[in-house]
């Protein structure tokens, strides 16, 4: 006999055990989905993190890039544009202190990691504005050059100051930096008149970057130089393709390499004057062959003991026509009466007169064309390469340091007085420099954040 209990206890159906396991199921599933969406999730989150930084970095990289593009291309214009850097260091300033910058956007000089009030650091305000940029050009230093590479035994640069460096075991402090770098082999370190020459000078320029506010600060960096504008054989130092009359005077044409009467390396093959056809040279007066003497009114053609002739006729032809309209694209147009100084010593030019050009005054520094005829008189001095298509009249104490080029076809070349033109090495390597060919070319490219270099 069942009990009471029993009877009204409720019979669990066949299978009711098994009732809510498609729930638990069914919540485990959700919970692994939900695992995995929200490891989707990060990964995605990170991907585009990651792919922001990268596109910011890429962005900041083309900005960097456009900036150095930008301070190559204006080192490579001359004085009169109007994006021109001067690079002229001022007398008794160390070159090693130039500096410039070119800013734009929200950057300002400052963020640059090694600034330096104590240098030049003259401000240009960039053309792309748009772009958030600082760029910073100095010349390139021993020491720049030491911690890139450059060793006693791997000497990759040309500091012409006649001292080693004892790199690696020693680098130049970075408040001594050593001396400017040159384009090995393109020309004089100095100009004739004190100061380095720019235009063989190696510039190190650097570009800082970002895109955005909060964007990390990316840096580039080249190595640039201006091509050498080459080099000519100097047959003499008065080179005339016609007839050669000096009048009355004591008319001075040297090949000493030198200013004025001094001794030194016959660097024209001692040619005083060199024509490359037989026309006649006329000197109303004794010259000489060896050392300087003059007498009376005597035209006086001096060369370095030893070396003769010091007049000379021959097949060689320095080709007057095909230098002039060579270089004439690369001049700046003077006027026939220009009144002031062309150049100064630590900045050689190209110039060119379409017409006469008469200077009784003054003083000029680098190549001078003339189309017409070329008149100087009272103390004017010229410092370089003078190529006149017309005649040469020269009065007065007017000097020419450097070689001269007549073609003067039309009539004979006149001296009177006391002028000279002197050869002079340095004075035409300086002007060759100032022509350049081509701008500035690159000669190395770094990227810094690759190479964690703080500097």
């Amino acid at each position: 006999m069942k009990s009471a209990s029993a009877a009204t206890r409720p019979l669990i159906p066949q299978g009711g055990r098994d009732q809510g396991v498609v729930l638990v199921v069914g919540l485990m599933f959700i919970m692994i989905l939900a695992a995995v969406g929200s490891v989707a999730y990060l990964t995605t989150s990170g991907d585009l993190m990651v792919a922001g930084n990268y596109r910011q970095h890429t962005e900041a990289g083309f900005a960097a890039e456009a900036g150095l593009s930008e301070a190559k291309a204006r080192l490579g214009l001359d004085s009169t544009d109007t994006f021109f850097i001067s690079n002229t260091v001022a007398p008794g300033v160390d070159p090693a202190t130039w500096s410039a910058y070119i800013v734009s956007g929200a950057f300002s000089i400052t963020d640059d990691p090694t600034y330096n009030a104590l240098f030049t650091n003259s401000i240009i305000t960039s053309a792309q504005s748009q772009n958030d940029y600082l760029v910073r050009i100095r010349y390139k230093r021993e020491r720049d050059a030491e911690l890139y590479g450059h060793t006693t035994a791997n000497p990759h640069y040309d500091d012409n100051d006649g001292t080693l460096s004892t790199a690696p075991v020693n680098f130049k402090p970075a408040n001594n930096p050593g001396s400017v770098i040159h384009l090995g082999g393109s020309g004089q370190h100095t100009l004739p008149g004190g100061g380095t020459n720019p235009t063989t000078a190696v510039y190190l320029i650097t570009a800082f970057a970002r895109s955005g506010p909060n964007g990390a600060l990316v840096s580039r960096e080249i190595e640039v130089a201006q091509i050498p504008g080459g080099d000519i054989d100097i047959l003499g130092a008065f080179y005339n393709e016609a007839d050669m009359t000096f009048g009355k005077g004591k008319v001075w044409i040297s090949s000493v390499d030198g200013s004025g009467p001094s001794t030194g390396a016959p660097a024209t093959r001692g040619r005083g004057i060199w024509c490359p056809n037989p026309s006649p040279v006329t000197i109303p007066a004794l010259y000489t062959h060896g050392a300087y003497a003059q007498s009376g009114n005597a035209a006086t053609i001096a060369a370095p003991a030893g070396q003769t002739p010091v007049v000379q006729f021959g097949a060689e032809d320095m080709g007057v026509v095909a230098l002039f309209n060579k270089w004439a694209p690369k001049a700046t147009v003077i006027s026939g009466n220009h009144g002031s100084d062309l150049g100064s010593p630590s900045n050689y030019g190209v110039w060119l007169v379409n017409g006469d050009f008469w200077k009784t005054g003054g003083a000029g520094y680098g190549v001078l064309l003339v189309t017409g005829d070329l008149r100087t008189g009272g103390n004017f001095h010229f410092n370089g390469i003078v190529i006149v298509l017309g005649t040469i009249r020269m009065q007065g104490t007017s000097r020419i340091y450097g070689a001269v080029m007549s073609l003067s076809e039309a009539d004979d070349a006149n001296m009177n007085g006391t002028p000279g033109i002197f050869y002079n090495s340095c004075d035409v390597q300086a002007a060759l420099d100032a022509l350049g060919s081509g701008g500035n070319a690159t000669l190395a490219w770094r990227d810094l954040d690759l190479m964690n270099e703080d500097y």
